[in-house]
């Protein structure tokens, strides 16, 4: 399970982003569905709730197991391997349903959201990559289908869907460009692709982070490396 933690400098940032934004949630929810989950490792921010991670990728979902079998963290999570625009759930299943970058990986973003509002009782929490963001230009032009989202056009989806938006932005505004794992100058102190439990503990980026919330909106909409929408279902 070594590997799960090694994520590189760039992605545990984005994921701390992530983290911090989460735990600053002043909502009261219990079901949790996380979307994509990936390795899940975002997930065990959910410590005292009942967590569902859904992953379409059976390498992936092996990695997940590993990860909380190693860390203890919240023994109330379950797998599920599925698609994700027909979710094996009924309608009102959980009051959380949530993504940190799907809709970078379907051909229909409405759809997608059609779905994570179907199966939430409550709020809907996306995030995806800042189609304005410069060092997107060149994986943009990489890949054909999938789409790309701005902070003007994602609020939009959200409310054609007949969700009621409580907060929207941009996030994750790191002093170097999307794609840079290491700044120069830490070369030397932190070795290539760190285990991201070490960086957490050593503070580095918990300082970055606590900067953020200092950056205007209107530099955001450039520098973040994501935009988000969290939303509720009435």
């Amino acid at each position: 399970m070594k590997e799960v933690y090694n994520e590189g400098f760039g992605t545990f940032y984005e994921r701390l982003v992530r983290k911090e934004y989460l735990k600053s949630l002043n909502i009261n929810f219990d079901g949790v569905l996380e979307v994509k989950c990936g390795f899940g490792v975002d997930s065990l921010i959910f410590k005292d709730k009942e967590v569902t991670l859904v992953e379409n990728r059976s390498d992936y979902l092996q990695e997940c197991k590993g990860l909380l079998a190693a860390t203890s963290v919240n023994n109330n999570i379950e797998l599920i391997k599925s698609g994700f625009l027909n979710l094996p759930f009924k309608q009102n299943s959980f009051d959380l349903v949530w993504s940190s970058s799907l809709i970078d990986d379907v051909p229909n973003p409405k759809a997608l959201i059609w779905e994570m509002k179907r199966v939430s009782r409550k709020y809907v929490l996306l995030f995806a990559s800042n189609d304005l963001h410069p060092t997107h230009i060149y994986p943009k032009l990489k890949t054909e289908s999938a789409p790309w989202i701005d902070f003007r056009t994602l609020p939009r989806i959200f409310e054609s869907c007949g969700l009621e938006i409580i907060d929207k932005g941009n996030i994750d505004s790191p002093p170097w460009p999307s794609g840079i794992n290491i700044p120069m100058e830490l070369k030397g102190k932190i070795k290539s692709k760190p285990d991201s439990r070490e960086l957490e503990a050593s503070g580095v980026l918990h300082t970055l982070v606590s900067f953020e919330k200092f950056i205007p909106n209107l530099i955001k909409i450039i520098t973040g490396h994501q935009v988000f929408v969290f939303a509720e279902k009435r």
